[in-house]
């Protein structure tokens, strides 16, 4: 037998043999879960699936293996058939007590227990409440009559395709749509419906597309029952309507398209390229739609029936029903207290949600009088979406109330689009003079930075009136909760403390809008006003007028174009003594100034006014002082050249794409052969410190400062070189700056998981698995998760990788994927010599309690012990035994009574616990173990069996136990790393020297590496 695998990242309707699976499964065994039969166990729970899918393999030998990961594909749908009909069972794929009892027979273990499904239909009411909370402007019947025939309101009825809850959806389908927990569709009857929506959303959004390539109504019948045939076959409507175009017949109606379809001749044809009849697809549309006008009348006849709940969109025949023309994709409606989340592009530098959230505003023109504020003739009208970015830095730490910065965009037209939305607009890597989100990040301060989209001319709607800004705030709070604190385990959010109010350019005006607002529950927390290159209009006095009746807030006007009137604020504020006003300006000399030491301005024609913003937005949120030195000085201080250092991409920058992982930028198509998808990685494009000279506070001082996204490559580069010199072309191969971040993947690792957002270069993977065969091989266990409980003392943790900087390490292994961290809680990194002088306090103090020898931590050395292990392993008994005392008050009393230091034997019990107690407190604090004291008092330093640190150096990997890490491993020994490791001394012994030598010559300030000082340097060097 040979199957084929159903890729999991891709669409499944591009799968014909699955589509058949699909159908035939949707028009034959669905219906056999009858009322009042006996309920059914979920023998489609992932547990169970991994079994069904272990107990085949072990039974087929010849074929490809199926996945054990509990994912109900084709593959394993098309194996169970196989299997009961070699052993002479109905091959329906449905895997009952019969063909469980047989695959046991042949030699299977025993399965887990399952969880009996719910079998009794859902109340008509309570059902059309949930359904009127969730629907949006899908019609009501529409739905009874979709879940009608699908499961016959059964939320638990399931398939042999594992198709589940209302609307009987596959896996498949759910993985597709993002619809997560596909087992609870089952159980949770929000869940059910949501997730039933948000489908029948995409089906729509795909008939639109119809709608607008073929010529199909947009409305009415035959539009809702081409919705329903995609759920048939997902990709029939579209080869149906397709075979109708060449044909020369317009689909004006349903009776067109179905006379059409089911003529012989056509019938035939279409059976062919869809692999099924149509005339199923079309009884199954048409029985769907008989369901739903049967559920209209009920409607209409019984009103309390179809009373709405929770304000959700009339109900509406589906003659009204207009489906939107546009190629976009409908989304579910949450409940009306929180809004939905949207799709958007994410970044590393942390946490980003998009949210729906309307303004009152649909549509706004792009020119408008400036007397009447009437739009022009020649003004263009643009739909607003109603999304809202939220980004919460990786800096921010989860707390009941919450500071939010939010900001208001300027007018659109020239950049990025009067048409875009805030993902759009704060793209960095294709506006950087718009990457806010990496400004926020980089001032390391704990806030959340909120941004709405407003209109072309920064039109904002109702959140200028005082019920639209409290909604609109509320709703924040909502979907932080929801859609991050919820879904993150952090502490939820039930206030806000502070609010800023920022804004670029047009956006000042709706921002003293806001300000001066009256009625309003949340202006009183607006603390602070920020307007970058935003004083427009006729506005100073009110803003003189705002910050001298609202003294305990601050304002700051930053300047470039808008010169005259920022400067009558600054006069007006000084004639009013106001202290809470700070006016800055840009001039053009200091752009001018600027440029010269930024030479890949010239990619951008923003000019000054568009960079005002992230110039100044860092700072702000770091609260620097108000009087401080102007950009006018910017060549002379470096100090303040780091506040502004340009943040284009470079020729390496990764497109970035919309994912569920913050490290996750974009998927390639990966080779066939190999066994793991590949997926490119977004380099960190902010500057770090790479080396210093002097004394800062002396001024005498040089930084050398890159970023990652040009450093890392070129230390790739450098690496190649090297294996070149050493004719490894076999490495040198490997070692490609331009393909290096494209190929990092996923794994398991003795069956533990990489922790969400982690990825290692492949490299790593392939040593990694094979390490772990190795190990099993060894150990002779069942299993690879069985071979992790032995050699990592039963710790369940996942697995770190990859990392876009790193606190320890300027040039960390982890940034170039070659490094993970395991077993974190119980192996801490022992780095500073503070780290190590409370270990050693804490050492010496054991062992003189106990009577033992007193041992001391030094890096680098294994004593007098056998080898770098035993000597760690030595210190950590000393201290397991030494936190066990607090738990045991008659062996801590022996030992007072026997210890040979006076300063223990003369401590009462109570006291003695206390001492120990404070050296735990304090020793797990130095060793950021502070939240986790319990586990660091039973595992303190080391938390591995001797083998799995043995046999990872052994395979060529590098223990950080060596200096300290003792969580780390990574490649420097082996391969690629190697040379990596070579590249990056060489590389850091360059930059360091670079800074010795501009200290030498006085060029103090800020610099970035110089790939040509090596040579330099050896030439001053030869002149002495």
């Amino acid at each position: 037998m040979t199957y084929q695998f159903l890729l999991r990242n891709e669409p499944f309707e591009l799968d014909p043999q699955f589509e058949s699976d699909l159908f035939e499964e949707k028009n034959g065994n669905e219906l056999e879960f009858a009322i009042g039969k006996k309920c059914k166990n979920d023998w489609c729970s992932p547990n169970y699936i991994q079994w069904v899918q272990k107990s085949l393999n072990q039974l087929i030998k010849t074929g490809t293996k199926l996945r054990e990961d509990g994912f109900h594909d084709s593959l394993t749908l098309r194996a169970i058939k196989s299997f009961q009909k070699q052993y002479g069972l109905k091959p329906d794929g449905e895997f009952g007590p019969i063909t469980e009892k047989t695959l046991i027979s042949k030699g299977a273990s025993r399965p887990p227990e399952l969880k009996q499904l719910p079998c009794s239909p859902t109340k008509a009411e309570t059902l059309i409440e949930k359904l009127n909370k969730y629907r949006g402007n899908i019609p009501l019947h529409i739905l009874l009559g979709w879940i009608e025939i699908e499961s016959g309101r059964q939320i638990g009825r399931i398939t042999n395709l594992c198709e589940r809850g209302y609307f009987q959806i596959y896996p498949g389908e759910a993985k597709n749509r993002g619809i997560k927990n596909h087992q609870l569709l089952s159980y949770d009857e929000d869940h059910s419906i949501q997730s039933g929506v948000k489908l029948i959303n995409y089906f729509i959004a795909r008939t639109n597309i119809l709608v607008k390539k073929y010529g199909l109504p947009n409305h009415g019948e035959v539009f809702w029952k081409v919705v329903k045939l995609h759920h048939w076959i997902p990709s029939g409507p579209e080869k149906i309507l397709a075979d109708m175009h060449t044909h020369g017949v317009k689909p004006s109606s349903w009776a067109a398209i179905t006379s059409y379809a089911l003529d012989l001749k056509n019938r035939g044809r279409l059976k062919k390229k869809i692999k099924r009849d149509p005339q199923q697809g079309i009884h199954n549309a048409d029985e769907m739609l008989r369901k739903a006008g049967d559920w209209l009348k009920k409607l209409e006849a019984n009103k309390s029936l179809s009373k709405e709940s929770d304000k959700s969109a009339p109900e509406l025949g589906w003659e009204a029903y207009y489906g939107n023309s546009d190629e976009q994709e409908f989304e579910i409606q949450d409940a009306p207290s929180v809004p939905m989340l949207l799709n958007c592009k994410k970044t590393l530098l942390g946490d980003t949600l998009c949210v729906k959230i309307g303004l009152g505003i649909n549509i706004a023109p792009n020119k408008v009088d400036k007397k009447t504020g009437k739009p022009t003739p020649d003004a263009k009208f643009f739909k607003i979406q109603p999304m809202t970015g939220i980004f919460i830095p990786q800096a921010y730490v989860p707390k009941k109330e919450v500071n939010i910065i939010i900001y208001l965009h300027g007018h659109k037209g020239a950049y990025p689009g009067n048409a875009a939305t805030i993902d759009d607009y704060w793209n960095g890597s294709k506006f950087p003079f718009f990457a806010l989100r990496e400004e926020v990040s980089a001032s390391e301060q704990n806030v959340i930075f909120v941004a709405p989209t407003l209109g072309p001319l920064s039109q904002a709607g109702n959140l200028t009136t005082a019920k639209g800004f409290d909604s609109f705030l509320s709703k924040i709070l909502a979907a932080l909760n929801k859609h991050f604190v919820s879904k993150s385990s952090q502490q939820e959010v039930k206030n806000i403390s502070r609010i800023i109010l920022a804004a670029h350019s047009g956006g000042g005006s709706p921002m003293l809008r806001i300000a001066e607002l009256q009625g309003s529950s949340n202006t009183l927390k607006i603390s602070e006003c920020w307007g970058f290159d935003s004083m427009y209009g006729e506005v100073e006095k009110r803003w003189a007028d705002w910050a001298m009746s609202h003294r305990n807030a601050k304002l700051f006007i930053y300047y470039y174009d808008t010169a005259s009137r920022s400067k009558i604020l600054e006069k007006l504020s000084k004639e009013r003594n106001l202290q809470n006003v700070c006016v800055h300006g840009w001039k053009k000399k200091d752009f001018a100034d600027w440029v010269k030491t930024q030479p890949l301005l010239k990619k951008s024609n923003a000019g000054p006014h568009f960079w005002v913003p992230i110039i100044y937005l860092k700072e702000r949120i770091q609260n620097t002082p108000c009087r401080v030195k102007q950009v006018a000085s910017l060549s002379q201080s470096p100090a303040r050249q780091r506040e502004v250092i340009l943040r284009f991409p470079s020729h390496r920058r990764m497109t970035m794409q919309t994912s569920k992982s913050p490290f996750l930028v974009h998927n390639y198509e990966f080779n066939p052969t190999a066994k793991y998808p590949l997926t490119e990685v977004e380099l960190y494009k902010g500057k770090i410190k790479l080396a210093s000279a002097g004394l800062p506070k002396k001024g005498n001082y040089v930084v050398i400062k890159e970023a990652p996204a040009v450093f890392l490559p070129e230390i790739i580069r450098k690496a190649r070189e090297i294996a070149l010199k050493d004719k490894k072309k076999d490495i040198a191969i490997k070692l490609n700056p331009d393909t290096w971040f494209r190929q990092f993947t996923r794994i398991t690792f003795l069956g533990r998981r990489f922790k969400d957002g982690q990825y290692i270069h492949i490299e790593m993977a392939k040593l990694l698995k094979t390490i772990e065969g190795e190990f099993i091989k060894i150990l002779g266990s069942s299993s690879a998760e069985k071979t992790g409980d032995i050699l990592l003392n039963n710790s369940k943790e996942g697995i770190s990788g990859s990392r876009k900087t790193s606190s320890t390490a300027t040039f960390s292994m982890h940034m170039f994927g070659l490094a993970v961290d395991v077993n974190y809680l119980g192996n801490p990194y022992i780095e500073s010599e503070n780290d190590i002088n409370a270990l050693n306090n804490v050492l010496k103090s054991a062992a003189l309690l106990m009577n033992t020898e007193v041992l001391a931590y030094k890096k680098e050395t294994r004593g007098k012990f056998k080898d770098r292990f035993d000597y760690v392993q030595a210190l950590d008994t000393v201290l397991e035994n030494y936190f066990k005392l607090l738990d045991s008050p008659t062996e801590l009393l022996k030992y007072l009574r026997d210890s040979q230091s006076s300063d223990w034997r003369r401590l009462t019990l109570s006291e003695a616990k206390t001492k120990i107690q404070s050296n735990l407190n304090n020793l797990a604090g130095f060793l950021a173990r502070g939240k986790y004291k319990g586990y660091f008092k039973k595992n303190a330093i080391l938390n591995f069996d001797k083998r799995f640190v043995v046999g990872m150096e052994a395979m060529g990997l590098h223990w950080g136990g060596h200096y300290g890490d003792m969580m780390h491993f990574d490649m420097r020994p082996t391969g690629v790393g190697y040379y990596i490791e070579k590249a990056r001394i060489a590389y850091s012994k360059n930059v360091k020297e670079q800074a010795r030598y501009l200290l030498r010559e006085k060029k103090y300030g800020e610099y970035t590496p110089d790939k040509h000082f090596q040579n330099i340097g050896q030439r001053v060097a030869a002149l002495g």
